[in-house]
């Protein structure tokens, strides 16, 4: 049996965003196969997301092609 592992990655968004457009961004990376969680930083940090992924079934270009799918800018910071 093997056991998937998780992996912790952290997105820069540049623009400020609201709380609905974070909630609405969070709700719809949490869509993706494979993403168990996502969420915004606390604040002071809140342009970083956290998300949380199973590589075997999702990948970092997948995650920030779905931020990217909300008109903002984004980039790969690395793992959290």
């Amino acid at each position: 049996m093997s056991g998937s592992s998780q992996v912790e990655i952290v997105l820069h968004i540049n623009e400020a965003l609201n709380a609905e457009q974070e909630k609405t961004l969070v709700e719809d990376l949490k869509t993706l196969d494979g993403v168990s969680d996502a969420h915004f930083a606390p604040r002071g940090r809140d342009h970083l997301v956290v998300v949380d992924y199973d590589p075997d079934r999702a990948n970092s270009q997948q995650i920030l092609a779905k931020v990217q799918e909300h008109h903002v800018h984004a980039a790969l910071v690395g793992p959290a």
